[in-house]
């Protein structure tokens, strides 16, 4: 994940952050698929409070960016956004 346009998060913290998403996304990530202005993500079910945790503080550093969370069995994350973030959105949960 590369920093974007507007991503509060200095070099330190977005280290941990990096190493967070790397867990998460070699526990549990499922499938990653391109869909129109960004990219879904399907988790295990029981990855649930671990993706909202994660969504929630990517709101606060990230506000330039539009998370979707719906829960049907699996667990669906869509992060969309502006052209000029497409490539920061790319790199997320690598």
């Amino acid at each position: 994940m590369e920093q974007g346009p507007a991503c509060s998060l200095d070099g330190a913290a977005l280290a941990v952050r990096r190493q967070e998403i790397a867990g998460l996304v070699g526990d549990a990530l499922v499938e990653r698929q391109q869909v129109k202005n960004g990219l879904r993500f399907r988790f295990r079910p029981d990855a649930e409070n671990r993706v909202r945790d994660l969504v929630a503080r990517e709101q606060v550093c990230c506000p330039f960016l539009d998370f979707r969370i719906e829960v049907a069995g699996e667990v669906i994350l869509e992060v969309t956004g502006s052209p000029e973030v497409q490539p920061f959105i790319t790199g997320l949960l690598r």
